[in-house]
């Protein structure tokens, strides 16, 4: 009996402690004065993913504005997108991140006056209703988590820029090394030697080392023809050093020139045959290059002059 008796007095010990227990995590009631505050979305519906605006409607003593960093209580359960305000609302751009109700609780935003007087504001829940693509009571969905908004960190800020700033600089470059050498290329056409000058220094440069060649005649032809080629070819404006003598043959038309392609036929006759000019016929056939070019330059000359005059 008395066994019992320890027993029923536990158990009342046990439930009685329960019950203060209780009794002592029971939220106390919030009997703060709130200033009223409407909340309200301004769309009617919206679908996963959408970002909508939640807006605060006040009426603002006078004289009170709001600061920079608004204190709302009641959103840290919340993708908040960004918050702003226009005259007397506060608009707050949230997420949609669930596929369940979309219901905000209650709000509060503490303001100040310009006194200094603190005034608290307090909204009732709101909710906005969902336009899911699916049927409700389909089972089974595979529903994944939607993911945080990616937002790239500093540096991977910076590291996008340094690579468009190389990009830039390579650009740059490229235009900069365009533009020289283009300068320089137009700077060396523009100093460059009269096509005359050019022949009239192979052919003293030939005629000081002829006896360098006096066992080789062929090299002397070859070198002698080639100097006439390129001088024929810059003045009549054809490209005669890549073309045989017949070749050249069937394209001119002066009469110089053709005293000229005769003097060839001779050097090939000596440079691609056995045969064995005198010194005294190259030495003739080295003057009569060195006429043809000091006569064509003259002709050019006075073509030039006259060309000149009659423009004045």
């Amino acid at each position: 009996m008395k066994q019992l008796a320890l027993h029923l007095i536990l158990i009342l010990g046990i439930c009685m402690g329960n019950a203060l227990a209780q009794t002592d995590t029971q939220p106390e009631p919030d009997t703060a004065d709130y200033h009223p505050m409407i909340a309200q979305f301004e769309e009617e519906t919206a679908v996963p993913g959408d970002i909508v605006t939640l807006k605060l409607a006040f009426q603002l003593p006078k004289g009170m504005t709001f600061p920079e960093k608004i204190p709302i209580e009641g959103l840290k359960d919340f993708h908040v997108m960004g918050i702003d305000t226009d005259d007397a609302n506060i608009l707050i751009k949230l997420l949609v991140d669930t596929i369940d109700t979309f219901d905000v609780p209650s709000l509060k935003v503490m303001l100040t006056h310009a006194n200094g007087t603190k005034m608290t504001f307090k909204s009732d829940p709101v909710l906005l209703t969902l336009d899911l693509p699916f049927d409700e009571t389909e089972q089974d969905l595979d529903v994944k988590d939607i993911k945080d908004i990616f937002r790239i960190n500093a540096a991977i800020k910076y590291l996008i820029l340094l690579i468009i700033l190389i990009l830039l600089l390579l650009i740059a470059m490229g235009i900069w090394f365009y533009m020289k050498k283009r300068k320089q290329k137009l700077m060396e056409q523009a100093y460059q030697k009269p096509p005359e000058e050019i022949a009239f220094d192979g052919l003293r440069d030939l005629n000081r080392d002829a006896h360098l060649f006096r066992d080789n005649i062929k090299a002397f032809y070859f070198r002698l023809t080639q100097i006439l080629k390129e001088y024929m070819g810059q003045i009549r404006q054809f490209p005669i050093a890549e073309l045989t003598t017949e070749e050249i043959a069937s394209k001119v038309k002066e009469n110089l020139d053709i005293e000229m392609v005769r003097l060839m036929r001779k050097a090939d006759t000596i440079k691609f045959a056995d045969f064995h000019p005198t010194t005294a016929e190259r030495e003739d056939h080295w003057k009569t290059v060195w006429s043809y070019v000091k006569t064509t330059a003259d002709e050019r000359n006075q073509e030039n002059t006259g060309t000149t005059n009659n423009d004045v």
